[in-house]
């Protein structure tokens, strides 16, 4: 049966093999339609039997399929061998998703992208790969300069499909996000002959091994070293790994001293990796020593209260704006650790992800929101105080008393800041309650901190 269909507003023909047994003359106007309506996009093609479609309705959808570029093609279940000019067809798409079809296009799709005679800038695959589908797939990538996003979420059937893949990149010079999701890279060899070839890549900003074996590889913390385009590295791993998985951990201390090199990263996601306490006393030492590293995930590891504790005192020298340490085992006097340090030594962290259960939970987040809204421009190194508010004042008096007075220019805000500071509190999603405990008090009760020359 084919509908048009509708979905965030944007128009897709939907083609769904699984309503029709037979594809007949009363899909014909549908699929003409399409050939005068720009307003249709994209393309899904559903649960299709390739085999069963006559060859009048075969000649209609090719020509329906090479009209126009399309934003997207999605093909999802179907089966058959998929004629030439259907297979030419899909390749005039921005993005294709192919999850669990026939791949017999593979070829076409490999000498496409090798010529750049095709407009796709993102490719997902989600199906198991064998040589005879990834050799294709790594030849166009060596010359493609228009593919920007490959997805695949594959099982490699024999090592050498891992291999052949890697060859391709080893060549590829315009390739920005690489996504090997749950590929099943168990082999060491395979794992360190792909994160070998691509430490040295131009272009790669995004990295995703997420639900992969990296524990054995010598060659990640060679990444991590070398790279100098890498901006974002997920390692996550699956809350539900099994238990041997779990007790297989990164070394942190080959990756932490990497990271101490490190030049370019800017996120790094290290989810459920069942790191512990030495784990993380390794990473604080290279927090205090990169500059880079802004946003670091380390929910649903195995951290305690002494882990905490470490990272609390690398605050004062952390670059980090977000860190996230959701559903990990330390306590209340982890989190205490971790309000101490940032209301006396961090200015910079502007999100930190816990347990709501804590008694200081609010009161970290107060002071990342001050940290959001510029609480920098407040700090002078000489004359920086407590924020704790004296019970006998408000909080405008404080800030005043503190950093507008009679202390002369040393702790003042340049009148010139304030539209900035306040532009970025304006921009945030907090609640009304929030901004005023902020900043709006701060300004309605203390508008001296503003006129004082």
């Amino acid at each position: 049966m084919s509908t048009i269909v509708t979905v965030k507003g944007v128009n897709f023909l939907e083609l769904d093999g699984s309503l029709s047994p037979r594809w007949g003359d009363g899909h014909y106007p549908r699929l003409s339609r399409v050939l005068s309506d720009p307003e249709i996009v994209s393309i899904r093609l559903f649960q299709i039997d390739f085999s069963r479609l006559d060859q009048s309705f075969v000649t209609l959808l090719g020509t329906v399929l090479k009209s126009r570029i399309w934003e997207r093609v999605y093909m999802a279940c179907c089966k058959g061998v998929m004629p030439c000019s259907c297979v030419n067809g899909i390749l005039q798409t921005r993005q294709l998703e192919i999850y669990g079809s026939t791949l017999n296009f593979m070829p076409a799709l490999g000498k496409a992208l090798a010529r750049n005679a095709t407009p796709i800038e993102c490719i997902r695959l989600r199906t198991r790969l064998q040589e005879e589908h990834t050799m294709p797939l790594a030849e166009g990538l060596k010359s493609s300069t228009r593919l920007k996003k490959l997805y695949l979420t594959c099982i490699f059937s024999d090592e050498g499909s891992a291999h052949l893949l890697s060859s391709g990149l080893a060549e590829n010079q315009h390739l920005e996000l690489l996504s090997l999701y749950g590929c099943e890279l168990q082999n060491e060899q395979s794992m360190e002959s792909m994160l070998n070839v691509l430490q040295n890549h131009p272009s790669l900003v995004t990295l995703e091994l997420r639900d992969n074996n990296t524990s054995g590889a010598g060659a990640l913390a060679s990444l991590v070293r070398h790279t100098r385009a890498l901006e974002n590295l997920d390692l996550y791993l699956p809350p539900n790994t099994s238990q041997e998985a779990q007790l297989t951990r990164l070394n942190m201390e080959s990756l932490s001293i990497a990271l101490c090199e490190n030049k370019s990263l800017k996120s790094l996601a290290l989810a459920n990796n069942a790191l512990q306490t030495q784990d993380i006393l390794w990473l604080s030492i290279a927090l205090r020593r990169n500059k880079i590293l802004q946003r670091l995930n380390l929910q649903g590891n195995l951290i305690t209260d002494e882990g905490v504790q470490a990272l609390a005192n690398a605050l004062p020298e952390m670059s980090l704006k977000e860190l996230c340490l959701w559903n990990n085992p330390f306590t209340a006097r982890g989190a205490q650790a971790l309000l101490e340090g940032l209301r006396h030594q961090n200015t910079i962290l502007q999100s930190i992800t816990t347990f709501s259960r804590y008694p200081c939970t609010a009161d970290i987040q107060y002071f990342t929101h001050l940290n959001r809204a510029g609480r920098h421009l407040l700090r002078e190194e000489d004359h920086y105080q407590d924020l704790a508010l004296d019970e006998s004042m408000s909080t405008a008096d404080y800030f005043y008393n503190n950093y507008a007075g009679n202390r002369g220019n040393k702790g003042r805000v340049p009148l010139a800041l304030w539209p900035f500071v306040l532009g970025r509190v304006n921009e945030q999603r907090w609640s009304k309650r929030e901004t005023a405990s902020v900043l709006y008090t701060l300004l309605k009760e203390g508008p001296a901190v503003i006129t004082s020359r």
